[in-house]
């Protein structure tokens, strides 16, 4: 739904200009991608709001390309508010099941908590706290 509504951006260069417009919400980043380009997009969004984005990185690129119609997906962001909250209530179930950011993800980045009067206190801003999973 995000995808058709276009509010969803794909792929590295479409995910830096979301987040030098300060429309990224959410990012979702694959587990299996390279650390470089994953570091390159966090830190150009500390740099620029200050603080750790609200980032996910519990799907390998395959999952990520199933979801969105192409083959892999490594960086991808969801640009409106409502997706990514919706999106959020979901991926707070699967919190349940498995580790939302990776243990490999510096402690610094891993600020993005799934308790849903966080998000929605934070919405948009990445600043929640962490929960355990």
């Amino acid at each position: 739904m995000a995808r058709r509504a276009g509010a969803i951006a794909i792929g590295a260069s479409q995910v830096e200009a979301a987040i030098r417009a300060k429309t990224a919400r959410l990012l979702i980043e694959a587990k299996d991608g390279a650390a470089e380009g994953r570091e390159k997009l966090m830190s150009l969004h500390i740099g620029l709001w200050g603080r750790a984005p609200a980032a996910v990185g519990c799907f390998d690129a395959a999952d990520l390309g199933v979801a969105l119609g192409r083959e892999r997906v490594i960086h991808a962001c969801l640009l409106q508010e409502p997706f990514a909250l919706a999106w959020t209530v979901e991926i707070g179930r699967l919190s349940g099941f498995r580790a939302i950011v990776p243990d490999s993800w510096p402690a610094s980045w891993r600020c993005f908590g799934l308790g849903l009067s966080g998000v929605v206190a934070e919405a948009g801003s990445g600043a929640a706290k962490t929960e355990a999973t």
